[in-house]
């Protein structure tokens, strides 16, 4: 049989289903373009049979149903060919609603269209952003209901991964659209039910072990003599222009972001007001929408000797961001060639890190409770601990301490 490491995403999820339903005897597998059902049965003899079912993505239903009705069927002692002659008609691939696709489509469209006519995204997000969750949902638009929808469209992802639960997300959000009187409306609301928001976890599912290890970045902070040492590093003086104007300019953003803990995209909405630094930057997301903050510095000497909000209110130049994203990528490129972030990067950092070291010197440092650090940081208490919860445990405080101690003695 295929190697499980090859399979397609779909193919994994379909069979861990088949799996969870009626346990591991029963296998499917491709073969000449069909679903090919395996059966191990209790004295170790196999057998295996075709079932009447295209073996693609858009089948995968159909497929995890025949397979679970035929493992029903030989459970009261029919034989696997009987128990796949049985098969009726809801076991049979379905033909697709093409107009009931064609609606979905054209409801698709049209709340892009108010999107980017009400201001809530630039064509360029939809054109980018939006794009691999259409090339999916054109395949799989002649569901049948909402569930079924989010179903087949989740299937083309690994349950839990951030892709998956980027296209079930602008799905539901289409549906809320569609399905509102206010709206036409585009689709019938007695047929397609409207996704509440945040309430869309069963169609994303849950990481496997393998893929949270794989894309969980861990929560590793900055020192301070660390980024002292890295900005000390930066060759804001080297002989080339362009070399020396990149540094010069890739240091003021680490200087922000260590000082303010800010997000990587943050650092190209900012602006002063009086004395203070604000980040006007809104984050948008399922559950609502952040809003623009007062930035408070730690340390506020780094502020001072830096001239941040001056720098800010003087327009004093900062990387400028590829088109419609963020500047993430190439500061980590940038990290990339410079040596003195080597270390660092072999303890475990990353651009994140500098707001990592925000947070671990609000609480190690300054003892600033989780309320106040996750208000100044941007986001709810709740996702806050999730990250951060390990500083203010008894073990981190101490070596944290001990650690401060060790700086405070030495000077720095």
């Amino acid at each position: 049989m295929p190697s499980r490491l090859h399979a397609e995403p779909w193919v994994l999820v379909m069979r861990d289903n088949i799996k969870d339903r009626v346990g591991a005897a029963y296998r499917v597998v491709q073969q000449s373009g069909k679903a090919k059902l395996d059966v191990r049965f209790a004295d170790g003899t196999r057998k295996a049979g075709m079932l009447p079912i295209p073996w693609d993505q858009e089948h995968s239903r159909e497929i995890e149903d025949a397979a679970v009705a035929v493992a029903g069927h030989v459970q009261s002692g029919r034989t696997l060919k009987e128990a796949i002659a049985e098969l009726g008609p809801t076991q049979l691939p379905r033909r697709v609603d093409t107009s009931t696709a064609t609606l979905v489509m054209q409801a698709w469209q049209a709340f892009g269209e108010a999107k980017r006519k009400d201001g809530d995204i630039e064509q360029s997000t939809w054109d980018e952003g939006y794009r691999n969750t259409e090339k999916v949902l054109v395949k799989v638009a002649g569901s049948r209901d909402t569930n079924e929808l989010l179903t087949l469209l989740g299937r083309h992802w690994e349950p839990g991964s951030g892709v998956r639960r980027q296209a079930v997300q602008h799905v539901a959000a289409m549906l809320r659209w569609a399905t509102d009187p206010a709206n036409g409306p585009a689709l019938d609301p007695d047929r397609w039910f409207a996704p509440p928001k945040g309430g869309i976890s069963r169609w994303v599912g849950r990481k496997s072990a393998a893929l949270h290890a794989k894309t969980s970045e861990p929560t590793v902070p900055l020192f301070d003599e660390e980024i002292l040492a890295l900005l000390d590093a930066l060759p804001v003086n080297h002989r080339h222009p362009r070399d020396r104007e990149a540094a010069r300019r890739w240091k003021f953003v680490f200087q922000l972001m260590a000082t303010y803990g800010l997000r990587p995209i943050e650092v190209n909405h900012l602006v002063a007001r009086g004395a203070h630094m604000w980040c006007t930057w809104v984050k948008k997301a399922g559950g609502g929408t952040t809003k623009p903050r007062r930035l408070y510095p730690l340390h506020r000497k780094w502020a001072e000797e830096w001239d941040l909000v001056e720098r800010i209110r003087r327009g004093e130049p900062l990387p400028k961001p590829p088109k419609s994203r963020g500047i993430d990528q190439p500061m980590r490129q940038y990290l990339e060639r410079c040596s003195a972030w080597a270390p660092m990067a072999a303890r475990g950092c990353s651009p994140k890190s500098f707001r990592h070291g925000y947070s671990y010197r609000g609480h190690v440092q300054y003892g600033l409770g989780d309320r106040i650090m996750a208000a100044s940081m941007g986001h709810t208490t709740e996702v806050h601990n999730k990250a951060y919860a390990m500083w203010t445990e008894e073990q981190g405080i101490e070596e944290a301490m001990a650690r401060a101690e060790l700086r405070l003695l030495g000077g720095s």
